[in-house]
């Protein structure tokens, strides 16, 4: 009987180690379990993020290209602009001389003093030199106003 007992000795060893090993294999498989899913949330999470700063990237890179088209366009509009040649235009009889802008600009001066609630839509001025006298026709509205400015 001694070596049955022995030999139960042996066997309950055996399946205490193994049950053990077991036990210790079971809680690595569930360990790497969950470290590998820790792993793939976090892969996941950072291939989440890398798309989202790629698309933000994208689109500042977007913003960017058409700030710069649009500062492009500006600078080509400008470059291409013409000067406009000074224009200036004299009137000059017996020994005078008027700027044609001063005589309009008396034109609207004497219609503003003698029509104070009145504006003025459209003038014509109209120079006569033998008479040394500018005339105006001002349009203020629907009504044609006629007056008279002495050079």
């Amino acid at each position: 009987m001694a070596e049955a007992t022995k030999k139960v000795n042996v066997k309950d060893a055996t399946a205490k180690t193994t049950a053990t090993t077991t036990a210790t294999t079971a809680k690595a498989t569930t360990t790497s379990t969950a470290t590998a899913a820790k792993k793939t949330t976090t892969a996941k999470k950072a291939a989440t993020a890398k798309k989202a700063t790629t698309a933000k990237k994208a689109t500042t890179a977007k913003k960017t290209a058409a700030k710069k088209t649009t500062a492009k366009k500006t600078t080509a509009k400008k470059s291409t602009a013409k000067k406009e040649a000074a224009e200036k235009a004299y009137i000059q009889f017996a020994g005078k001389e008027f700027e044609t802008d001063t005589v309009i600009k008396m034109c609207k001066d004497n219609f503003k003093s003698e029509n104070k609630r009145k504006t003025v839509d459209e003038i014509r001025v109209y120079v006569n030199v033998d008479d040394s006298a500018a005339y105006y026709v001002v349009k203020s509205g629907k009504d044609l106003i006629e007056g008279k400015v002495v050079l």
